[in-house]
């Protein structure tokens, strides 16, 4: 009996290998996932990344915020501790002129509508005296505050320009899952326009600022990505960058793109 098996066994295998080895046999292929959902496929991750930061370079601005801040002096400077009391009365007792420095905060942003508008957050140019915008062609424009909404951290800016500038597209934070790839885009440190990407780590994180659900991104984030794109692997605008965690790498937050919509939405509309 075992002999009977194995030639039977043997004779199959041959059968086999013979069949395979014909010209006209085509082994069984599984159905594709792209024939089955055509609309649903997304680009291979190597050449994603690449095109959206094409796509997305032109519409990510640097963002200069100016504040002056008056120096109001400290009654005991060194060479008046010196002369004790006498020396601190001279000083009271003239006129001096306040010394007015400029401090300069650095953040990002991106246009959003084709005549010039640009969100950011507030956090970067709030109470600022001066907002100067460069954008990807290293053109400078003198910006304006639209209306902002520190609650959520958000601001809206515009420029003026008779041409019609590029756009970085919205996409539907509701939708975000854990896992999805996510790619910051951003000036860390005053380098221009910076690509990183992660992952969404979490969704609706509170505590920053209460009203907001964020979006918790191991995307590289640092100090001048703050007003930047938080984009997925199709190249939507998802949210913008905001904070990280000082006290752990690999924590970043972005307020999500819906609450920007709501935000900005009605403020273009009414200009």
């Amino acid at each position: 009996m075992i002999k009977d098996a194995l030639k039977k066994s043997i004779g199959l295998g041959l059968c086999g290998f013979l069949l395979a080895c014909s010209p006209s046999y085509e082994p069984p292929t599984a159905p594709s996932s792209a024939e089955e959902a055509p609309g649903d496929e997304l680009p291979p991750a190597h050449t994603a990344f690449v095109e959206i930061a094409k796509a997305v370079m032109p519409t990510v601005v640097h963002i200069s915020a100016v504040h002056r801040v008056e120096d109001i002096g400290y009654p005991f400077r060194l060479e008046e501790r010196k002369n004790g009391w006498r020396g601190f009365f001279q000083r009271f007792l003239r006129v001096e002129p306040k010394r007015v420095f400029k401090q300069e905060s650095l953040g990002s942003g991106f246009l959003i509508h084709r005549s010039g508008y640009i969100l950011t957050n507030d956090h970067v140019v709030s109470d600022a005296d001066e907002i100067t915008v460069q954008l990807f062609d290293m053109r400078e424009f003198d910006a304006k505050v639209v209306g902002s909404d520190p609650k959520a951290d958000l601001a809206l800016l515009r420029i003026s320009t008779e041409e019609d500038l590029p756009t970085s597209p919205m996409g539907d934070s509701s939708s975000l899952e854990v896992g999805e790839w996510a790619i910051a885009v951003g000036n860390p440190f005053g380098l221009d326009r910076t690509v990183t990407v992660g992952v969404i780590s979490a969704t609706g994180r509170h505590g920053l600022y209460k009203e907001v659900g964020f979006i918790q991104t191991d995307a590289s984030i640092h100090y001048g990505n703050s007003g930047g794109p938080l984009l997925n692997v199709r190249g939507e605008v998802i949210g913008i960058n905001t904070a990280v965690m000082s006290s752990g790498q690999g924590i970043g937050f972005a307020v999500p793109i819906n609450r920007a919509k709501q935000f900005a939405g009605p403020l273009i509309k009414i200009q």
